[in-house]
């Protein structure tokens, strides 16, 4: 029997959140001159400005240690005591065997603690907020998002790269936002995004690249994420008019808009419209076929059905779906998303820390009254869906207030096409490299005022500075 939104109890809180999004940026504009055939328009397209770049003195466990040092230095006494774990989410790959949340325990007082690291594809922290909600400690979400010049990889999906972390504080009694004891989550097997170096993961350098076969994985995204959705509508009475906000995982904000007109059409088909029931069935068709194209290697046969289904979902966006105003009912839900999207059109995707970046998105860009409701999900290729329903309290907008991300944003150096040329040949993580090459300023390429690789010793064991300090 499904409940109501209202007798849901609370599972436990979160306090704050604080990010990192690097300390470089390139602008398209800029971009394109280093990739001119990348058309500026389809870059704009995305929806994408600019995206975070990774210096060759950054890696994951520097994006973790200025997170966590962060929003360690904002707690008081009582608070840091009470950390009982820290997890990081993530699907970097660093070490076989050490965990990344180790980075986050030398600014930690105290060793009574779990340390765990969760690998998912872009879900994996939002995994770990739903699993630890109710126990205090921090899930951290970092990430480097990279993309290589393969023949499964589209040539603008590099501008949809980034880097960055948010740290998430959990707690039994936070004031940023209340978790409600409910979620709707929907898993399966996919190889539209996967990392095979990480067959052999002491070779390292066998593959730094995801292989990303992009229009089937747009297909996954859709289905796993409405999925996801639905199931949490069997458990909960909610339809997209419940919420005050809604955030889900964006790699780019152009592909949030089919995600929302797909949970659209799901509402309508609940509200028994047959128009949206023979539309919602005909896309469950289409993507069973897409399947089975992807699993034959019929990769055209694939990218024929996603531009079905986008025309189809353009449909659901529009009155009709035969003029250029917006439906009602997608035109109200896109009013509760785009908030969340703002940072995102600035970093690019941060893999993990997507999701929980469009909640400090949604929570700086927007206004809320105490006791509202937000849908807040992710998404991770592979591949997985989660949603989760937070409700605000009457200290949501003093605290989001005071995170000041878009300052941070604004901030990054800015990269001439040139620089951003030498950071690719360097790479990132390549300190050894970067201070071999007698051509290269490497003041230039060290973070301002953050964690940053200093230097790598011949057991790879790592040392990190702080150019603050």
């Amino acid at each position: 029997m499904k409940a109501n939104i209202s007798d849901i109890d609370t599972k436990g809180s979160l306090s704050t959140m604080i990010s990192y999004l690097g300390d470089a940026q390139i602008l398209a504009e800029e971009f394109v001159k280093y990739k001119p055939d990348v058309p500026l328009g389809l870059l704009q397209a995305l929806g994408m400005n600019s995206i975070s770049v990774p210096l060759p003195t950054e890696d994951p466990p520097s994006l973790i240690m200025n997170v966590a040092s962060n929003i360690l230095e904002n707690m008081d006494n009582q608070q840091k005591n009470n950390i009982s774990f820290v997890e990081v989410g993530t699907e970097s790959i660093c070490d076989g065997s050490l965990p990344l949340s180790q980075y986050a325990l030398k600014f930690i007082d105290h060793d009574d603690i779990l340390s765990n690291e969760s690998k998912h594809a872009c879900v994996a922290a939002l995994n770990s907020v739903w699993k630890n909600t109710g126990d205090n400690g921090l899930v951290i979400a970092a990430d480097i998002a990279t993309y290589g010049d393969d023949e499964t990889t589209a040539p603008s999906a590099e501008f949809t790269g980034g880097i960055g972390a948010v740290a998430m504080h959990l707690s039994e009694n936070g004031k940023l936002l209340d978790i409600l004891n409910v979620r709707g989550a929907s898993s399966g097997l996919t190889y539209d995004f996967y990392k095979p170096y990480m067959q052999d993961h002491y070779d390292l350098t066998a593959k730094t690249y995801p292989v990303v076969f992009g229009r089937y994985s747009n297909l996954a995204n859709i289905e796993r994420v409405g999925n996801a959705y639905e199931n949490l509508k069997k458990r909960v009475n909610i339809s997209l008019d419940t919420f005050s906000g809604i955030v889900m995982h964006a790699p780019y904000p152009g592909i949030s808009k089919y995600n929302l007109a797909y949970l659209v059409l799901i509402d309508r088909k609940d509200s028994l419209d047959k128009d949206a029931e023979e539309t919602y069935s005909l896309i469950q068709k289409l993507l069973s076929q897409a399947h089975i194209h992807f699993n034959n290697r019929e990769i055209s046969e694939v990218d024929q059905i996603e531009s079905k289904i986008k025309k189809m979902l353009k449909e659901v966006m529009l009155e009709n779906g035969e003029t250029k105003t917006l439906s009602s009912d997608f035109r109200e839900a896109s009013d509760k998303t785009n908030p969340g999207l703002e940072f995102i059109k600035h970093t690019g995707n941060i893999y993990n820390g997507s999701s929980p970046l469009c909640l400090m998105s949604l929570l700086e860009n927007q206004k809320f009254s105490k006791d509202e409701y937000i849908l807040w999900g992710g998404y991770g290729s592979g591949n997985q869906a989660i949603f989760m329903i937070a409700k605000t309290t009457n200290e949501t907008n003093n605290i989001a207030n005071n995170w000041n991300t878009l300052s941070h944003i604004q901030n990054r150096r800015l990269l001439k096409s040139a620089e951003y040329q030498q950071i690719k040949e360097v790479g990132y993580n390549s300190v050894a490299k970067l201070k071999s090459n007698n051509n290269i300023q490497i003041n230039n390429f060290i973070p301002r005022n953050s964690y940053y690789l200093e230097k790598q010793d011949e057991f790879n064991i790592k040392q990190y500075k702080n150019m603050a300090n």
